[in-house]
């Protein structure tokens, strides 16, 4: 009896012994996992951010134009038609600026489709690490 006991202890720390190193990897891969999801949740918060501002910069952008336009028309009756020159830079400026407007906010939607796409990726990632860990733990 006291052989068996002898047996079984010695079997119980071999087995310890020898899943010690599986533990260790555990642990390290959930505080792998634990980083990425923060670093995935910062990179959301700085995307949104830069969405934002983006968007801020946009409305501004369109803004100003609607001001320049608005303005122009507000002057127009003012104008001559000598002044068809003057017409004419203002109509460039005035396309420029609102092709400027298109540009940026392509863009922004561009970006914010690829980092969205990006994000989603980082925290399939971080899932899959996730349930990996707790299926190594179970």
């Amino acid at each position: 009896m006291r052989d068996t006991e002898v047996a079984v202890g010695s079997s119980a720390q071999s087995l310890r012994e020898a899943t010690a190193p599986l533990a260790l990897t555990t642990t390290q891969l959930a505080s792998a996992s634990e980083a990425l999801k923060r670093t995935v949740n910062d990179a959301m918060n700085r995307i949104n951010e830069l969405g934002t501002l983006t968007d801020g910069s946009a409305r501004s952008m369109s803004e100003a134009v609607e001001g320049l336009v608005k303005a122009w028309n507000q002057q127009a009756s003012h104008l001559k038609l000598s002044n068809q020159q003057i017409e004419g830079a203002f109509n460039a400026v005035t396309k420029n600026l609102e092709q400027s407007l298109g540009v940026l906010h392509s863009f922004s939607t561009k970006l914010n489709d690829s980092l969205g796409s990006s994000i989603r990726d980082l925290g399939t990632i971080a899932s899959e690490i996730a349930d990996a860990v707790e299926g190594m733990r179970k």
